[in-house]
């Protein structure tokens, strides 16, 4: 393997990691069980914390300051997302 394919293995290794984070605290419960429809609202969501998490570097130039972005950063990675303060809970399938 190449370096740059480490690098997106790391990568996409990493944006799972957010995603499983994401459904858990959206109560969704497991990624690796969950339908199409309710893990693409999940992918969405973890993809808007990590443009979130990019903003903040790329305008502020700050370090990252909320759990989700903590992650997606590679930040305290043990530490939960917070998401059910920002979004509502999933539907029951």
């Amino acid at each position: 393997m190449t370096k740059l394919e480490l690098l997106y293995a790391e990568r996409a290794k990493k944006f799972d990691e957010i995603c499983a984070l994401v459904a858990r605290e959206l109560g969704c419960g497991e990624l690796s069980t969950m339908n199409g429809e309710g893990r693409n609202r999940v992918e969405d969501e973890a993809e808007q914390y990590v443009e979130q998490w990019e903003e903040t570097v790329k305008t502020r130039g700050m370090r990252p300051n909320t759990p989700a972005r903590c992650n997606a950063a590679g930040h305290n990675p043990g530490m939960a997302i917070s998401a059910a303060v920002f979004l509502p809970p999933c539907e029951a399938p």
